[in-house]
């Protein structure tokens, strides 16, 4: 695992946030965060910007190709989406889970700071805005959601 912060310029990241934050900005519902056999009342918003070999957003040239991308070796992209998990007044940590079942690069980029963490590798990363935190997304890791703001945002990358 390895920790970037202030990965993007000031410019870079505001641009990014500002996207993401607009209301042109369409988000989808994900009714289980971890796997499907999820019963907690926990769920989450997404939007998928690239995923198997297509592009399903039309902020993803200015956001993965012009932003973030060419700060990252990424020889091939599998799918890069951006989770909001809204606040709630209890920290609620996500079962453990992989993003696929083999090993590859992961990536989370972190859109603002807030209470919530990431657990990777049994250490805790903090949610601080303009952090990128890198890893293996095929081992077990987790996310949460946070108690002390709207929401808790990141872009989550998954490549070779």
């Amino acid at each position: 695992m390895k920790v970037v912060d202030n990965f993007l310029s000031d410019n870079d990241h505001n641009f990014v946030k500002q996207s993401i934050m607009s209301n042109e900005f369409a988000w989808s519902l994900v009714q289980n965060i971890a796997y499907d056999t999820d019963n907690s009342k926990q769920f989450m918003l997404a939007h998928q910007l690239y995923n198997n070999d297509t592009i399903f957003s039309q902020f993803y040239q200015s956001i993965v190709e012009e932003r973030l991308k060419p700060r990252m070796d990424i020889k091939s992209l599998i799918r890069v989406k951006v989770n909001l998990y809204p606040g709630s007044d209890t920290l609620i940590e996500h079962a453990p889970h992989v993003d696929y079942n083999f090993s590859h690069k992961g990536a989370l980029y972190y859109l603002n700071t807030c209470d919530g963490h990431t657990k990777i590798e049994g250490e805790n990363v903090e949610t601080i805005a303009n952090r990128m935190v890198f890893f293996d997304a095929g081992e077990e890791h987790n996310s949460t959601n946070c108690t002390n703001d709207k929401f808790r945002v990141n872009i989550n990358f998954n490549y070779f």
